[in-house]
């Protein structure tokens, strides 16, 4: 009776992003909500160092030219939480295959926000399984073209990935508990018109589309930009929530990771009814945009004295 009700139960849950605390009672960080390592380009905060191209620079021009927007309910990243209850699933395609756990009622995003990305962090929090166009696939499988399962305690970046970088798909994502808490404390990803790209990934960047032809622009995949630390953000009259974005833009700056519609942020779906200042005041904050050209895996953010203090450590 007792193992019927546990299945039962698993059958029935509905499935949920991971929760908790961000940063715990003894001040490590939660990999599920806050991942990957303190030097991750994802956690490091932009350096003294850092040397911007000017503002009429071509790559900040092209940036400034596209449309802006939050994806959020489409063109987004919804984050499952997988308990040790949840069924093991067959997920894949002509990639290869791989089984992991998926909570029932887990779903992708949405079909008209195209790539339909679906991810799912481990029992042990210490794995988030990513996928790319996931469709249901019969008796509770899935089908994907690429799946990648990423450690959230490592990089997030050069060991592969599912936007097309090659990279983490988490990385960079706003959080609704970042948002609730009023503080986004690590780089954004973003994404460009193809035809504002130009081939040649650059650090950390590894891979680029498969249409890469239609890069006929200035900007290389895996660029950083970042709001120069001489711009007052608390001048620019922007919403609480522009103001939270145009910090994390000052003090850790935003990677180009995929092609798009426009220049685009991403927030989790659930963050939809949520982020109606940041939509605003994306606009204001995209023209204060600069292209950082020292950014290395050597001198991370141009190095030098950081803007900020370095992420909690994980646990």
């Amino acid at each position: 009776m007792g193992a019927a009700i546990a299945l039962f139960a698993s059958a029935c849950a509905v499935a949920r992003p991971p929760s908790g605390d961000a940063v715990r009672s003894d001040g490590t960080r939660n990999a599920a909500l806050w991942p990957f390592s303190v030097t991750s380009p994802w956690n490091m905060p932009i350096g003294s160092g850092a040397q911007f191209a000017g503002v009429n620079d071509a790559r900040n021009a092209e940036l400034r030219s596209a449309g802006a927007w939050v994806n959020a309910a489409v063109w987004s990243h919804p984050i499952y939480q997988a308990e040790a209850s949840d069924p093991i699933r067959l997920v894949g395609g002509w990639s290869g295959y791989a089984a992991y756990r998926i909570p029932n009622g887990a779903q992708a995003a949405l079909p008209n926000g195209g790539d339909m990305h679906m991810h799912v962090v481990d029992p042990t929090q210490h794995w988030v399984d990513e996928a790319w166009d996931m469709t249901p696939a019969g008796g509770g499988n899935w089908y994907t073209p690429h799946h990648v399962r990423t450690n959230l305690y490592g990089p997030g970046v050069g060991e592969g990935g599912v936007r097309a970088y090659g990279g983490s798909a988490i990385g960079g994502l706003i959080r609704v508990w970042e948002i609730q808490a009023g503080s986004v404390k690590h780089a954004l990803a973003f994404a460009l018109p193809p035809d504002l790209m130009r081939t040649g990934p650059l650090w950390p960047a590894t891979t680029e589309d498969g249409a890469n032809n239609l890069y006929t622009g200035d900007v290389h995949i895996g660029s950083l930009f970042a709001i120069p630390g001489s711009v007052n953000v608390n001048a620019l009259g922007l919403s609480a929530q522009g103001l939270m974005i145009a910090h994390a833009l000052q003090d850790y700056g935003a990677y180009l990771v995929d092609a798009g519609g426009n220049f685009a942020l991403s927030a989790e779906p659930a963050a939809e009814g949520m982020i109606s200042g940041m939509r605003n005041d994306i606009s204001a904050l995209q023209t204060k945009l600069q292209i950082v050209t020292n950014n290395s895996p050597y001198a991370v953010g141009g190095g030098g004295t950081r803007r900020m203090p370095l992420a909690p450590a994980l646990r």
